[in-house]
């Protein structure tokens, strides 16, 4: 019998702290959303690495009623006496906030389908991979920006994430995910080119490929014409779009945001 992934055993502990927080009572309503992980950065300029780093986050936001009363807070630890602290705040917040008429209260529990059987949304070689590895893939961009004279700046990003929610209605759910992403640019002379790749699996990502990909356009944007001003058709990329899309989801894209007519919906 195999023993339980790390990850696993970070969703059980995740939970077990946040159901004794919620337990610990104090409010009508507790809801708790913890969120723990790693994340690992390999900068590069000039053809050249010039950064490497790690960190490790925890948070916490915790959101009571008090009858009608909604009050949050967050802690930027999961430490029991940051906990406890952000647990008074959200009900000091929630007793001096104005009633919301239409509060609903916490949701209850639902079915939830775990991602792991889902979807390859974790990926234990990603979570915690070889700095050698980053590099290797860097090394294989600046060889395709030196195919065109040109160099690569960017970087190889990857994290591991887990989030669990528990709440006193019930709710105790927990999930990990693992991300990586690789972009660069390559400048040749007065030409530039961008690319990008982003996956759950960091060996699905090609330095060969992406870098590829940013030197061919860098070569062949070179020797730039101007254009006379007027309406013209631009066709933008995968990753054009998912930036744009990705900022319109943090002004645009809430219930909030409808209510206050300022939504494009």
């Amino acid at each position: 019998m195999s023993a339980r992934p790390p990850w696993k055993k970070r969703e059980s502990r995740l939970l077990n702290l946040a159901d004794r927080l919620v337990r610990a009572g104090g409010a009508d309503e507790t809801e708790a959303v913890f969120i723990e992980g790693r994340s690992y950065l390999t900068r590069f300029c000039r053809n050249t690495v010039h950064q490497n780093v790690g960190t490790e986050d925890a948070a916490a936001i915790i959101r009571v009623a008090a009858g009608n009363r909604v009050g949050v807070a967050t802690a930027g630890s999961l430490a029991p006496d940051a906990l406890a602290a952000a647990q008074g705040d959200a009900l000091a917040v929630a007793r001096a906030s104005e009633p919301v008429d239409d509060w609903p209260g916490l949701p209850p529990p639902l079915p939830v389908e775990p991602l792991d059987e889902c979807d390859d949304a974790y990926n234990e070689y990603t979570g915690e991979p070889d700095p050698e590895w980053r590099a290797e893939i860097a090394c294989d961009i600046f060889r395709a920006a030196r195919s065109v004279g040109g160099e690569a700046a960017g970087a190889v990003h990857v994290e591991e994430s887990t989030v669990a929610v528990v709440s006193s209605t019930g709710v105790a759910v927990a999930a990990s995910n693992t991300r990586a992403q690789v972009h660069t640019v390559v400048t040749c002379a007065d030409g530039s080119g961008y690319a990008e790749g982003q996956s759950t699996r960091l060996a699905e990502l090609s330095g060969r490929g992406i870098g590829r990909r940013a030197a061919e356009k860098a070569a062949a944007s070179r020797n730039p014409r101007a254009l006379p001003p007027g309406r013209y058709d631009v066709i933008l990329e995968p990753p054009a779009v998912g930036e744009w899309l990705e900022y319109l989801s943090y002004l645009a894209f809430s219930g909030k945001a409808f209510q206050e007519g300022r939504s494009p919906f």
